[in-house]
């Protein structure tokens, strides 16, 4: 390697902690050829914001080719630019974990004024600014006026005009696939005892003495419950430490700093509840690693956690009395084996079913589905019956539109249907985000979708089905993931088996395969993309009847016929291959004007916003759907399908979880940018 190639600077002056694993995620996936790491210990925080740019600007190479400057918000920039000019020209961009403007002092008269004015010269010279939270960014703008008006005169103004412009909201990264590799590791433990884990640093603004007096009111009310704490510890310790360890020893499964990850792990994913009591927190990766792990989140109505926890989870609190009694009634729910992950609730009511469906798709259904009033109310009441009764099931829909979808695909078989549904929801669960969180609005999501990588026609065939289009080739696998891919297609999917007309009559594919290439197909693991195809066409409740490609490019064909040789006989003679859209037999009203048809493509991804809009809350009701992982088979978990087939080992005992299809979450696989 030539010597000052690398494109990339990256300097972290507080090399440990969160600041720490956001580093090691970016260069994990970035070519070790493009970067350059620089770092300094994670001790004496204050000294490091004061003197590290002085350390970095002696470790960086005169002699560099460097296009990029990434950094936190620890180290002074402007005085590192000062002293190396050099790198003025370069892209700078300055990551805030966390601001010092709003960062909670025991005394205000004892905040540096420096810290703060030190940040604000960081973002003045960056040319990005880029936040971990809304509400870390809100609350950095939102303080700057007040913070300059502390000095006495000479007084800047619009400064918060200025710095704004620059900043962008970028979600801290977490690795899930790195998670996953140690809890496919664990058993979870089963006790009728509540575990509380509390993952946070021992210092003040995380507030352990408001958790510490909820436990011992606990406690003394006689409720049962254990306790982990972790999180790192510094040399001076609160003291309420040292009261809770002799006071709550017996409830104490943990108390200190986890530097093993499979431990901490299993401790997080052997645990009930994640608590924060925080009085600062501009993200919280704790917590939603414990959440991910399985854990409920029991969180403050403040700081980041309104805007990722409020409108997703009931356990939600402003005082400490409302902390006590959330915590006392998860106990008593433990204790009575009636905990919120193990009670069966039903998300939608077993509706009086009014058939929706015309005339014409109604002798469909009957004709090739075996779909009677009469067969429809008998398979439906013994679905019922089954979900009601199934341990396995911990929350499931009853409406009979969610049902129905699962009878029509499997022509009124109940037992097929039974296995289809557990099957359906135990995949979702399993395979974690790539299946979850279906909602469109996300903006990785709207961009998928404005590019036209996957929508619906408006029109419908002469059969009366839907034409689902595809155009793969504007997915840059750079950019995107395959986690990304398979969401976006969930979307389009779950929100067209909300219609009844086209669970009965099924739905057209239409595929343009220009531009896809190589990479493309490096998305997924050769044993992924076999899960994905067989699932795709035996558990998500969608009939199939036609199938259009179009510009296959002959370095993929083998990705083809390896596609084609996993789905059923009677899929592949559905399946049309064509070399231009041309000679496509399909009527070309049904495609976008730029394939031949009348509507131009914006137009029609417009219109399937607009569907996508009407179908939001129930696709993020399906999310809540569960059942009980350590019921099933790790083949199962992996998405076997000869897994759950009747008299295959349908309940099996509790097993590690699988962790094949695990790795479709996030990875970065480029740094872009603009």
């Amino acid at each position: 390697m030539e010597a000052g190639s690398e494109e990339i600077l990256i300097l972290e002056p507080f090399y440990g902690g969160s600041h720490k694993k956001l580093i090691d995620v970016l260069t994990s996936n970035l070519p070790k050829h493009k970067y350059t790491l620089i770092t300094m210990t994670a001790k004496k925080w204050h000294w490091r914001a004061r003197t590290s740019a002085l350390y970095m600007s002696t470790q960086i190479s005169n002699h560099h080719r460097y296009k990029i400057l990434l950094c936190t918000s620890v180290l002074p920039l402007a005085e590192l630019l000062g002293l190396r000019p050099d790198l003025s020209h370069l892209n700078k961009i300055v990551y805030f974990h966390e601001n010092q403007l709003d960062f909670p002092v025991r005394v205000v008269k004892d905040r540096d004024f420096q810290y703060g004015f030190n940040e604000i010269l960081t973002c003045l010279t960056a040319d990005k600014v880029l936040f971990n939270s809304y509400y870390n960014r809100d609350s950095f703008l939102s303080h700057i006026k007040s913070h300059i008006k502390l000095q006495p005169d000479y007084k800047v103004k619009n400064l918060e005009q200025i710095i704004a412009e620059k900043c962008k909201v970028v979600y801290y990264p977490i690795d899930l696939s790195l998670i996953d590799t140690f809890l496919c590791q664990v058993d979870k433990a089963e006790s009728d005892i509540l575990h509380i884990v509390w993952p946070h640093r021992w210092e003040f603004d995380k507030n352990p003495d408001a958790f510490y007096a909820v436990l011992k009111r606990l406690d003394n009310n006689g409720y049962h419950f254990k306790v982990s704490i972790l999180g790192e510890s510094f040399n001076e310790k609160p003291s309420v430490f040292q009261e809770l360890y002799r006071s709550l020893k017996e409830s104490l499964l943990h108390c200190g700093y986890v530097e093993a990850l499979g431990e901490y792990y299993r401790i997080l994913k052997n645990a009930d509840v994640v608590v924060s009591t925080a009085i600062h927190e501009f993200f919280g990766v704790s917590v939603l690693e414990a959440v991910y792990c399985g854990c409920i989140p029991v969180v403050p109505k403040r700081l980041s956690y309104k805007e990722l926890y409020l409108e997703q989870v009931d356990e939600v609190y402003e005082t400490e009395s409302e902390l006590y009694d959330i915590l006392a009634d998860l106990c008593t729910k433990k204790k009575n084996d009636m905990s919120r992950r193990l009670v069966k609730r039903y998300l939608t009511e077993a509706d009086v079913y009014q058939c929706p469906l015309s005339e014409e798709t109604q002798k469909i259904a009957q004709e090739q589905l075996r779909e009677t009033e009469n067969s429809r109310s008998q398979a439906l009441t013994a679905l019922r019956s089954w979900l009601e009764q199934n341990p396995k099931f911990m929350s499931i829909r009853l409406d009979a539109s969610f049902l129905l979808r699962f009878l029509r695909t499997k022509k009124y078989s109940v037992p097929m249907a039974q296995e289809a549904i557990e099957r359906y929801i135990l995949l979702r669960q399993s395979w974690g985000i790539a299946f979850n969180q279906l909602d469109y609005k996300l903006p990785v999501m709207m961009e998928l979708i404005d590019l036209g990588y996957i929508f619906v026609s408006p029109f419908k065939d002469k059969g009366g089905r839907r034409v689902i289009i595809y155009r793969p080739g504007v997915f840059d696998p750079y950019k995107y993931t395959n986690q990304d891919m398979c969401r976006v297609m969930g979307i389009c999917f779950e929100t067209l088996m909300e219609d009844e007309e086209n669970q009965v009559r099924g739905l057209v594919h239409f595929a343009d395969g220009s531009g896809v290439s190589f990479p493309h197909l490096t998305l997924f693991t050769p044993k992924e993309a076999v899960r994905i195809v067989k699932n795709g066409e035996r558990t998500i409740p969608m009939r199939h009847k036609e199938i259009y490609g179009v510009n296959v490019h002959p370095t993929i064909k083998f990705a083809l016929d390896f596609g084609m040789a996993l789905i059923s006989d009677k899929i592949k003679k559905r399946v049309k291959l064509y070399s231009s859209p041309e000679e496509v037999e399909i009527e070309k009203r049904l495609l976008p004007k730029e394939y031949g048809g009348v509507m131009p493509m914006r137009e029609m991804i417009d219109l399937w916003k607009v569907e996508l809009e009407k179908n939001r809350d129930i696709l993020l009701l399906n999310d809540k759907m569960a059942v009980r992982l350590e019921m099933y088979t790790e083949a199962a978990r992996e998405g076997a399908v000869s897994a759950l087939r009747s008299g295959a080992n349908t309940c099996a005992g509790a097993d590690a979880v699988g962790d094949a299809m695990r790795g479709l979450t996030g990875n970065f696989r480029k740094l872009e940018v603009d």
